[in-house]
């Protein structure tokens, strides 16, 4: 029952922030492009694409504009953002899907890229969407996704901020799922602000705001913490440590 609560606090956030996410995604799309250069060394098509958590499609966008494909799927859990890529996808031949990315959503077998910017973080539990992901896989075919990593927001005082793995910790699993890494990698990303609430308003706005923790009906949005959230008066500042992990599944591995 927790687990669903905290599925839709995610929903609701997002939802929250359809109109002004596309204002406000700048990082994350610099993200998502550092993420499909790194990819274009390695392939260049593939027949079934997938983006997990495209929100409003941008990535999606960037997705078709740099690979060849068959068929292209777009996935979230929000239903706003999703309506939003839809009509920015028109003139594309895209699914749009309406799921959840810790469900199985595609027969076994049937993905050749699952691609996935800014939005694993999100799961409930990351080992097992990587088995999830890993059954749905085809063989010898790509996941490539990039999520924060420790460290991010550590300007931010414990409580006000969701915990993230180590780099390492992906890695390890990765390969406890079966995958074999490609690449890894790791950069920050640090974004300045004025006065505490322009830095709240920026992780809000795009509706990253939903903590995952015990106490993750209190959001990043109240107005009476903001004397509260940071550890150092007058720097208000928010770090992202991103990694950006490619990582493949292997025929010998296939069932």
């Amino acid at each position: 029952m927790q687990q669903e609560l905290i599925k839709e606090k995610i929903r609701l956030a997002f939802n929250r922030s359809y109109n002004t996410y596309d204002s406000y995604c700048m990082l994350q799309s610099d993200i998502c492009n550092n993420l499909v250069m790194q990819l274009k060394k390695y392939i260049s098509s593939a027949r079934s694409i997938v983006d997990l958590g495209c929100g409003t499609g941008n990535s999606t966008k960037q997705l078709i504009d740099n690979f060849v494909y068959e068929k292209i799927y777009a996935v979230d859990i929000a239903d706003k953002l999703l309506a939003k890529a839809e009509h920015k996808l028109a003139q594309h031949n895209v699914d749009i899907l309406h799921a959840d990315f810790e469900q199985t959503i595609f027969k076994n077998h049937f993905i050749n890229l699952a691609f996935s910017n800014m939005s694993l973080q999100w799961s409930i539990s990351f080992a097992n969407t990587l088995e999830t992901l890993y059954a749905q896989l085809a063989d010898d075919s790509i996941l490539a996704f990039s999520m924060p990593i420790n460290n991010t927001f550590f300007e931010l005082k414990d409580g006000y901020k969701n915990i993230f793995f180590t780099q390492s910790e992906i890695s390890s699993m990765l390969l406890n799922s079966g995958f074999s890494i490609i690449s890894s990698s790791d950069q920050f990303y640090r974004s300045p602000f004025l006065v505490p609430s322009a830095a709240l308003q920026s992780i809000k706005m795009v509706g990253a705001n939903c903590l995952l923790g015990k106490d993750f009906q209190n959001g990043l949005s109240s107005k009476t913490k903001l004397s509260k959230v940071f550890k150092r008066e007058g720097i208000y500042s928010l770090t992202y440590h991103i990694g950006f992990f490619i990582a493949m599944k292997d025929s010998k591995d296939a069932a």
